[in-house]
């Protein structure tokens, strides 16, 4: 037991190391500004970018933030110009979301940012590496992630 426990500590340090010492001066110069924003701020932007027609009340599901806490998101990033509330083409009664330009060219630097931080990670690993790497993070997601419950398979399909 306690050698997992000592495992488990050597790994935590291993990430934050990845996430913290990763970045060069050329990185944190070109993708700087992604550091102003939450991991939640940045999700929203994705999905509004990746999604359409989708109801405000989608993205409290996809997000599992509460509505007090998408509100002051959209308000933040409405004030940023990187999205506009718009009515929602399926339901007119309802709202959506929509990309800024401005939140057009964020989405494409974090785009960037993902590929650039990939290629770092798999420029190290051989070919064989490379699909163990991936089959083992499969492996962690779906231990980290929670499971979709079975209501929202149903409300989603």
């Amino acid at each position: 037991m306690n050698n997992n426990i000592e495992i488990d500590c050597a790994i935590a340090s291993m990430w934050i190391d990845i996430l913290m010492k990763s970045s060069t001066t050329d990185d944190v110069g070109k993708y700087g500004q992604l550091s102003n924003y939450t991991p939640t701020e940045i999700n929203l932007i994705l999905l509004v970018g990746n999604t359409q027609n989708m109801l405000l009340r989608e993205f409290l599901e996809i997000l599992k933030i509460p509505k007090s806490t998408l509100t002051s998101i959209i308000n933040r990033l409405e004030k940023r110009e990187y999205i506009n509330r718009v009515i929602n083409q399926r339901d007119k009664r309802s709202f959506g979301l929509k990309l800024t330009e401005r939140g057009k060219q964020f989405m494409e630097l974090y785009t960037d940012y993902q590929k650039e931080m990939g290629t770092k990670i798999l420029r190290g690993l051989n070919s064989e590496e490379q699909q163990q790497l991936f089959h083992l993070l499969k492996k962690i997601s779906a231990c980290v992630i929670p499971p979709k419950i079975e209501s929202e398979e149903k409300e989603n399909d």
